[in-house]
C-alpha cells in the first residue's frame, strides 16, 4: 500500500516537473517570438528613417544632381558591402590556415 501510494506520489511529481519545463519551453518560445517581432519593428523604423532623411536631403539638391547624389551613395553602400566581404574571406582564411 505504502509502495502504491509513494509510485503515484513520485508520477505525480513526475507529471508536476514535466508540466512546469514544457511551461518554461513555451515561455522561452514566446519571448524569443517577441524578440523578432520587434527587431522587425525596430529595422522598418530605420529605414523610413534613413528613406525620410534621404527625401530631406534631396530637396535642398538641385534636381540635376539628384541622381548623381543617388548613384554616389548606392556606390558608397556597395563598396562598404564589398569590403566587408572581403575583410570576411581574408579572415576566414588566415583562421583556417
Amino acid at each position: 500500500m505504502k509502495e502504491l501510494r509513494r509510485k503515484k506520489a513520485e508520477e505525480e511529481y513526475r507529471e508536476k516537473i514535466k508540466k512546469e519545463a514544457l511551461a518554461k519551453l513555451e515561455l522561452n518560445k514566446a519571448r524569443k517570438a517577441a524578440v523578432v517581432v520587434i527587431e522587425d519593428w525596430w529595422y522598418k523604423v530605420l529605414c523610413k528613417r534613413g528613406l525620410r532623411r534621404a527625401r530631406e536631403r534631396l530637396k535642398k539638391l538641385p534636381y540635376d544632381c539628384r541622381i548623381l547624389w543617388i548613384k554616389l551613395n548606392c556606390a558608397k553602400a556597395q563598396t562598404f558591402y564589398l569590403k566587408q566581404e572581403i575583410d570576411n574571406l581574408v579572415n576566414k582564411k588566415t583562421v583556417s590556415s
